[in-house]
């Protein structure tokens, strides 16, 4: 059976193109709040990409509705969700024709019966990490107002720390890099003391 090919310079372009038109959307969308994260979301697989963001005053709304559902400290569900896309307010947030783009190129990879996804999650990775370079080289990330820079990344729903750090260390500064290491630790403190307090230890 002949795979089918991966056009890897045909990906990264479309990539490209969705997380640019997303971030204009996502900017517009949060109006003066501050964007302190963006990224590419994808599975084990590849078998999607999605943009993914949140915003310093998103994430404390969040915080703050997690902590009253939950009767915990806001400061902890903050520290918690920082780093949580799945729980970000401008998750797959986007221009729908750019999603479509996406979706419609990474559908050819799946077989008949969609038990299999055939391109190398490897080289959907790669595009998504080479469209976000090449936007950071034209200083596509940088917000007027932003006190901070924005930290770029490729996440995953199932991703090792290891694997956060290797590619938030291709996209971003040795500075933005500790810090996101710094927080990475204390998310993982966080959540780990909400549970404890929601059983009551």
């Amino acid at each position: 059976m002949t795979l089918p090919q991966f056009d890897t310079t045909h990906f990264t372009a479309l990539v490209r193109s969705l997380a640019k038109s997303a971030f204009r959307d996502i900017l517009s969308q949060a109006s003066d709040e501050h964007v302190y994260a963006f990224g590419l979301y994808t599975n084990g697989e590849g078998g999607y990409v999605i943009p993914t963001a949140n915003t310093e005053e998103a994430l404390e709304r969040t915080a703050l509705v997690y902590a009253q559902t939950n009767a915990t400290p806001v400061d902890l569900h903050r520290q918690s969700l920082r780093w949580s896309p799945c729980d970000w307010q401008y998750h797959e947030e986007g221009d729908d024709a750019a999603f479509e783009e996406v979706d419609r190129y990474l559908e050819t990879g799946w077989n008949a019966d969609y038990t299999h996804f055939r391109f190398n999650v490897e080289l959907v990775e790669r595009c998504c990490i080479t469209a976000l370079q090449q936007l950071q080289q034209e200083y596509f990330f940088r917000v007027p107002g932003n006190q901070k820079p924005v930290l770029v990344n490729v996440f995953k729903g199932d991703q090792s720390d290891k694997e956060r750090m290797a590619f938030a260390q291709e996209l971003n500064n040795e500075v933005l890099c500790r810090q996101f290491q710094q927080e990475l630790e204390q998310g993982y403190k966080a959540f780990f003391a909400i549970a404890d307090l929601k059983r009551g230890d």
